[in-house]
């Protein structure tokens, strides 16, 4: 019985593959519109032998066996860019006197925990979703529905929005830390859920371990507070395929296999396709483990608009506004710091003249984009406004998504506003301490200013 089990289990995953595999040849994308999937397999059936025999002898010369379909193709959607990483390891060891890679002590302490830590990370990702094809493959036929996406340039108050957000669990879902990082498929979800209910039976020492590792590493990062609880931006996920903005931090190098900040503009359509499959995918595992209406927070997806919409053509995007003269000091500052925490740069702002064509990139390009699809599929949201009335500015998200409040939020919402009423950050920053000027600002940024009709009198130093 057993046996009959198992076999019938396999059968049904061969004949997965078989479409799958297919589907690719017959150009159909699994981002595109749900009846041209259907309809890719149903083209798929048709090429069937009506011999069982013939069909199987004809699928298995093709590809060289049974075992290539079944092995090959789960790891397909999770297509890691090796020629990039070879050629940063390559770059991290060999030339970088002279770069912000520099090999420190620090550097290398840096390098020695990441070169054992991420092979360990990628390989458990990759038979977790391996086992996700067998276990759990209902997660494909798992609805993306109305998910929605919180992008804008960094420090333009993403994380306050999608936090605020992301408390009414009753209708948003949200990827948190260790799911990102450690846990993207279902499989190492009940699994870590397990040790963690035998961890609790235990008296939680494996907790207390975690517990005191996050105090001392990033308890005292308090200008991006994070804990392995808390929703995160989940740009994480594409560190698993190598191919999003956060490879950039571990590898301070600027080079030409750097597109992701020009996501749409740069990057081969059949490139983004395969990263965008890979990316819905994990959304589709989330959904399927949780529920729910998809919520994410990630500045790195405003280069990413056309895209977002052609995986999700129902999705909703909540672009988040914010002054020039206020988001490049503490922008420039806030990467400056990510790089400083794995590296040794040789300025104290690394990479200033780049990330000042990335931010505009941000303002312009996404807002352009934007323009191009339906107006009620984005709403722009000014920071002041957030910042300020953060209450009436998720009450008008709420309204615009045609969702109930769910319960509890009012009080996080009223608590939030007495808070920010009261809030004195501890960082403080100006332009003139990143290199920059007002009169530049107002210059290289015109145009910005000018769509966005922001303030130019606004204080060079900010908190």
């Amino acid at each position: 019985m057993l046996l009959s089990i198992l076999f019938q289990e396999l059968s049904a995953f061969s004949d997965l593959v078989d479409q799958s595999i297919v589907l690719q040849e017959l150009g159909v994308s699994v981002c595109e519109n749900p009846k041209t999937f259907v309809d890719g397999i149903r083209r798929s059936r048709v090429e069937k032998d009506s011999s069982g025999l013939q069909s199987s002898k004809r699928w298995f010369a093709k590809y060289e066996g049974f075992g290539k379909l079944v092995f090959t193709e789960p790891f397909n959607e999770m297509t890691f860019n090796l020629k990039l990483f070879v050629r940063l390891t390559f770059r991290s060891f060999f030339g970088v006197k002279t770069t912000h890679g520099r090999l420190t002590p620090k550097r290398l302490r840096a390098l020695a925990v990441f070169y054992f830590l991420f092979p360990i990370l990628e390989t458990a990702a990759a038979i977790g979703f391996f086992l996700d094809g067998i276990f759990y493959r209902g997660y494909r036929r798992q609805r993306v529905k109305n998910p929605v996406f919180i992008i804008g340039n960094y420090r333009s108050g993403s994380t306050l929005l999608h936090r605020l957000l992301a408390s009414d669990r009753r209708t948003f879902s949200s990827m948190i830390t260790w799911e990102i990082y450690f846990a993207p498929s279902i499989t190492q979800r009940k699994v870590l859920r397990a040790l963690g209910m035998v961890d609790r039976w235990l008296g939680r020492p494996i907790r207390r371990f975690l517990d005191t590792w996050e105090n001392r590493i990033v308890g005292p990062i308090d200008i991006h507070k994070m804990r392995l609880s808390d929703p995160e931006e989940d740009e994480g996920l594409f560190l698993f395929v190598w191919a999003g903005l956060f490879v950039w931090f571990f590898f301070p190098f600027i080079q030409r296999d750097y597109p992701f900040h020009r996501f749409d503009t740069d990057i081969p359509a059949p490139q983004r396709r395969r990263i965008m499959r890979f990316y819905r995918n994990c959304i589709k595992r989330h959904l399927f483990y949780h529920g729910g209406t998809y919520l994410a927070k990630n500045p790195a997806l405003s280069p990413k608009v056309d895209s977002l919409f052609e995986c999700f053509p129902d999705a909703r995007i909540i672009y988040l506004a914010r002054n020039p003269l206020e988001v490049l000091p503490s922008e420039i500052s806030w990467l400056s710091f990510c790089w400083r925490f794995f590296s040794d740069p040789r300025e104290r702002y690394p990479f200033r003249d780049f990330v000042l064509k990335m931010t505009k990139h941000w303002y312009t390009d996404s807002i352009k984009r934007l323009e191009n699809h339906p107006t009620d599929s984005y709403r722009i949201i000014r920071y002041d406004d957030l910042v300020g009335e953060p209450e009436k500015t998720v009450r008008g998200i709420y309204s615009w998504l045609g969702v109930r409040m769910g319960e509890g939020v009012d009080e996080i919402l009223r608590e939030v506003t007495s808070r920010n009423a009261r809030f004195k950050s501890n960082h403080i920053y100006s332009l003139e301490e990143v290199g920059l000027t007002r009169e530049f600002v107002l210059r290289e940024y015109a145009d910005v200013f000018e769509t966005f009709n922001f303030e130019k009198s606004k204080g060079t130093i900010i908190s």
